[in-house]
């Protein structure tokens, strides 16, 4: 079999490649890079026999270890990012305006899960487009994307979406909302170009915007929402 043929180094690489994605999308904090790493070889190795029987032969090994490695990372982001950002300090650059002498670690606490919770009510108002939008922002702003979003948004194809939105990618826009409209052509039968999928994306993250700021509460940008969407979970 193929997959007999890569090495533990080859392993390694590989889960280097998918949690170097991650570290770069500010998923995962830089100074756990290497700790995350060992985590996914340690559980990959332990869990190889049935990974590899689970193994259909409809894809390169090399692929459905990629979808493996990236199920794990998002299950390591699920269980440790509440404490990457408490340690970080991430959250302080989401929101600033807590930053006081007179504020206390509980109260600024209290006050980021009040703005998420706010953040998915608004998510909310948009209906039945809320799991599209949730997956679609998510890739957007290169945040790790699991299969039960995608399935969430749709039942067409889902492995072959999932595949489409794990592949690597670059920085060029253009290529990911290409990508975008193969996903909206297998979910939803639409022929629509990548600058279809740009206007409506920007169209409902300035909505999103307008809503959660409508109460002069908060005053979010794009690069706020887009640590609303890392802390809002997977």
């Amino acid at each position: 079999m193929e997959n007999e043929e890569l090495s533990i180094d080859t392993i390694k690489h590989l889960v280097e490649k998918v949690v170097g994605r991650y570290v770069s999308n500010r998923a995962i904090p830089v100074r756990e890079e290497s700790d995350v790493v060992m985590s996914v070889v340690e559980k990959f190795i332990l869990n190889r026999s049935k990974i590899d029987r689970a193994f259909k032969g409809k894809s390169k090994i090399t692929t459905y270890y990629i979808a493996v490695f990236n199920r794990m990372c998002c299950e390591v982001i699920r269980k440790e990012q509440k404490h990457w950002y408490t340690v970080s300090g991430h959250d302080d650059e989401v929101f600033s305006e807590t930053n006081t002498p007179s504020f206390s670690e509980t109260e600024k606490q209290l006050f980021i899960q009040e703005e998420l919770k706010r953040f998915g009510f608004v998510l909310q108002t948009f209906g039945g487009e809320e799991a599209k939008i949730y997956l679609f922002v998510r890739y957007y702003y290169r945040l790790p994307v699991t299969p039960e979003r995608v399935a969430a948004y749709c039942r067409n194809a889902p492995e072959e979406i999932y595949a489409i939105l794990i592949e690597e990618t670059g920085t060029n826009q253009a290529d990911i909302f290409d990508r975008l409209a193969r996903v909206v052509s297998l979910a939803e039968g639409k022929n629509v170009k990548g600058d279809a999928v740009r206007m409506w994306l920007h169209k409902r993250l300035d909505a999103m915007l307008n809503r959660i700021n409508l109460n002069g509460i908060s005053h979010h940008t794009r690069e706020s929402l887009q640590i609303l969407f890392e802390m809002s979970g997977l």
